[in-house]
C-alpha cells in the first residue's frame, strides 16, 4: 500500500473558482437593483411621512393644513405651523412635476386635494398621492 498525498487537484480548484466566479456574476446585479430600489423608496418613505404628518396635523387640530412643494429644489412651505424646509433625498433621486410648485391640502376630516408628487430616482420612480377622500398616501413604485 503506498501512501498518497490527500489534497486538491489543479482542475477541482480551477472548477471550484469557476463556479464562484459565476455565483458572484450572477448575484452582484441583484444587489445593485436592490440598492436602487432602496433609495427610490427610501425618498418615498420621506415623502410619504411628510403628508401624512400633515393629515396628522389637520385631523388633530380640526381644521386645514397646507403644503407647496417647489419639486426643483424639493423646498416646503407648511402653512401651519408656519415652516420652510428642504427635502433630504438620496443623491440620485430629486422630485419631477410639470408645475413649478406642487400642493396638497388636508382638510379637518382628513380628505385631501393633492397633486401627485413624483420622486424620481437613477433607476427608478415613485409615484405618492393621496386619496381625496381618506387623504390616505399610497405609492406606486415602477422603473
Amino acid at each position: 500500500m503506498t501512501a498518497r498525498a490527500r489534497g486538491f487537484t489543479l482542475v477541482e480548484i480551477v472548477v471550484v473558482l469557476a463556479l464562484l466566479a459565476l455565483s458572484a456574476a450572477v448575484s452582484v446585479p441583484a444587489f445593485s437593483a436592490v440598492a436602487t430600489r432602496s433609495s427610490t423608496h427610501e425618498a418615498a418613505a420621506q415623502v410619504t411621512a411628510l403628508l401624512e404628518g400633515a393629515r396628522s396635523r389637520a385631523l388633530a387640530r380640526g381644521y386645514e393644513s397646507q403644503l407647496t412643494i417647489d419639486a426643483a429644489h424639493a423646498r416646503v412651505w407648511q402653512a401651519e405651523p408656519d415652516s420652510t424646509f428642504v427635502l433630504d433625498l438620496p443623491a440620485d433621486c430629486h422630485l419631477a412635476s410639470d408645475k413649478a410648485r406642487l400642493h396638497v391640502r388636508f382638510a379637518a376630516d382628513g380628505s385631501a386635494a393633492a397633486d401627485a408628487i413624483v420622486v424620481r430616482c437613477d433607476r427608478g420612480t415613485a409615484v405618492i398621492a393621496a386619496d381625496a377622500w381618506t387623504g390616505a398616501t399610497r405609492v406606486t413604485e415602477g422603473r
